[in-house]
């Protein structure tokens, strides 16, 4: 179905559009480059390869191997692999408390342990992050293209 909007400041009418929920099928699997840098990631990786004995030809087992693969690394990055703005804001919310604090008195010991450790959160949570976002732009640049490919 089709809306229209009032214009407010152009001469052009806003027209939303609304359709039925597509789908798509499910989500292609992507390895997220931050993940590398995680001790669990490469933990988890190590289990899974060698724990998996499979008798049969190379490129069955290998085949088999990387399905097993997907699904534990599919199940690991629901549960810990998140990295939202959520995060990143509640972070920065606690790191604003340890400040306001900071003001008016002194930080004892276990205070400044404790907000230097947010900080480093912090700092590798925005990392990783950045590198998400990054690698998703460059999915999507690699999916649409250089529309002025003769150009360059």
């Amino acid at each position: 179905s089709q809306h229209v909007l009032h214009r407010d400041y152009s001469d052009h009418c806003p027209i939303l559009l609304k359709t039925d929920m597509v789908d798509w099928g499910p989500r292609p699997f992507r390895v997220m480059d931050y993940w590398l840098k995680n001790n669990q990631y490469q933990a988890l990786v190590k289990q899974v390869w060698c724990g998996d004995q499979q008798p049969g030809w190379g490129s069955i087992v290998l085949k088999n191997k990387l399905k097993n693969l997907k699904s534990s690394l599919k199940k690991w990055s629901f549960e810990n692999g998140d990295i939202n703005k959520n995060k990143v804001e509640q972070l920065k919310q606690q790191l604003h408390q340890f400040d306001t604090l900071a003001q008016d008195r002194t930080l004892g010991e276990d205070e400044v342990k404790t907000m230097k450790s947010i900080q480093q959160e912090l700092w590798e949570v925005s990392l990783a992050h950045e590198s998400i976002l990054r690698q998703k732009s460059r999915i999507k640049w690699l999916k649409e293209g250089d529309s002025n490919t003769a150009f360059f």
